[in-house]
């Protein structure tokens, strides 16, 4: 009975560790997408700073400093160019953590489900060990009272014996 509810909690236990390795790896994952979306956003509000600096210089340029004028207006639309592509790179560290949210959410159900069965593998295991043990001292209570029988018997067939000897003895005295 034991072996049985030993291999049961043995399996009940893989089954939720294998459940909680892989929660674990998704929300790892999760993680790494909060983190990629805090350095997209990090990098887009420095480069919106160099911008506004960079546009703040050109305002004050002598208007007719031509050549530096086109410099600072190039690295502007250069500055502008870099912010859309992060804000693209955002949106997909957006959809990735969107995805990883609901990996790590379907992990968990799995979890909750691993662990249901689990449980049902471990309350399978004891019902049947419970038999087994209710089996045991079925036969065991059998197997008592044939020989309590068997040694009545016995008693009864030696105390018979006894007398017909005493009756031989008493008779042979006589």
């Amino acid at each position: 009975a034991a072996k049985v509810t030993g291999e049961a909690a043995s399996k009940a236990a893989d089954m939720r560790g294998v459940a909680k390795t892989s929660t674990a790896a998704a929300k790892r994952e999760l993680e790494a997408a909060q983190k990629s979306i805090a350095a997209v956003q990090s990098s887009i509000a420095s480069l919106r700073s160099e911008q506004t600096s960079t546009q703040e210089e050109l305002d004050k340029t002598f208007f007719l400093n031509f050549d530096k004028k086109g410099k600072l207006s190039k690295t502007i639309d250069g500055l502008k160019a870099d912010v859309k592509l992060k804000n693209k790179d955002l949106d997909r560290a957006y959809k990735a953590e969107e995805d990883a949210d609901k990996v790590v959410q379907k992990q968990l159900a799995n979890e909750d489900k691993v662990d249901k069965a689990a449980a049902k593998v471990t309350g399978e295991a004891e019902a049947a060990a419970d038999k087994l043990v209710s089996t045991a001292e079925k036969s065991n209570d059998g197997a008592l009272k044939e020989a309590k029988k068997k040694a009545a018997a016995a008693l009864k067939a030696a105390e018979d014996q006894a007398k017909t000897l005493e009756k031989a003895a008493k008779k042979a005295a006589s």
